[in-house]
């Protein structure tokens, strides 16, 4: 008998070995056809503070639709989308003695008391430009899009190509394993975040990914925000898509403080989260 349940037990660790050795792995990579066309949403709820001589707080909502379009699938395997922004909406409230709200929509641009918020943000609806990207989603040009000189600009930029692209790793991975990727925040903002992700579970359909990223100056050009110090972190939740390799979900939380100088010196600090979906239409 004593046998027996010796024999049961290596069987036991010798299955549980063999299940180990035997893990499922995914190898991510964009897999879409021209025509293909997705529907993406981002919703950011964010507490800014900001410093001079005085301190403002304030509280902003954004959401963005956009439609992302497969033009062309390379033989190579980059990929090139177009992005068209469908609707924009934002909402600020200023803290000053009394709070003081503003807020616009495009699909409802004449509302009253959003005239100063039209004048900035009226052109953001149908704001397109065209993206490439190699078959793991790294960004490698961009064509067609306005520069951010504009207020306008400025948000389309910050909320922008990091919730949809370069969050694949370089090879197949399994659960547990961890990767690395530095990439720049937008275009306007000189920070880069260095994000490790972690995989947390994969599925038949969806591989879900932790992670956590921390924010790195990077030299300004002479169209940026000119940054002195920057300090902070993301972490988060992702969900990519196996067959597609887009991400289809994400939950993204954020903390962050910049020493900007427009003129004078300028403390922001942004707390705040990011919901993101994207699904096949």
């Amino acid at each position: 008998m004593k046998y027996k349940f010796l024999s049961i037990a290596v069987l036991a660790v010798l299955s549980v070995s063999v299940s180990s050795c035997h893990s499922e792995t995914a190898d991510l990579k964009l897999d879409v056809a021209r025509g293909d066309v997705f529907r993406c949403t981002a919703r950011m709820d964010r507490k800014l503070t900001i410093t001079t001589d005085v301190t403002m707080n304030m509280d902003q909502y954004v959401e963005t639709d956009r439609t992302l379009t497969v033009d062309e699938v390379k033989a190579d395997g980059h990929v090139i989308f177009s992005v068209v922004m469908d609707r924009f909406y934002i909402k600020s409230t200023v803290f000053m003695g009394i709070p003081i709200s503003v807020e616009f929509d495009t699909d409802n641009p004449g509302r009253k008391g959003s005239e100063s918020m039209a004048r900035q943000f009226g052109r953001m609806k149908g704001r397109t430009y065209r993206l490439e990207t190699d078959n793991r989603g790294k960004p490698e040009d961009l064509y067609d899009r306005p520069a951010p000189d504009t207020v306008a600009g400025i948000a389309d930029d910050v909320a922008g190509n990091d919730l949809y692209f370069n969050h694949l790793p370089e090879k197949a991975v399994k659960k547990g394993d961890r990767y690395t990727i530095t990439a720049r925040v937008s275009d306007y903002v000189p920070v880069e975040a260095r994000s490790t992700y972690t995989v947390k579970k994969i599925t038949a359909g969806k591989v879900l990914l932790e992670v956590r990223s921390e924010f790195l100056k990077v030299p300004a050009g002479p169209d940026c925000l000119q940054v002195e110090e920057v300090r902070g972190n993301r972490t988060g939740n992702l969900e990519i898509d196996r067959k597609t390799g887009l991400t289809t979900r994400s939950e993204i939380k954020e903390d962050m403080a910049m020493d900007v100088r427009i003129g004078s010196r300028y403390l922001v600090e942004a707390t705040g989260t990011t919901v993101f979906t994207c699904e096949k239409k």
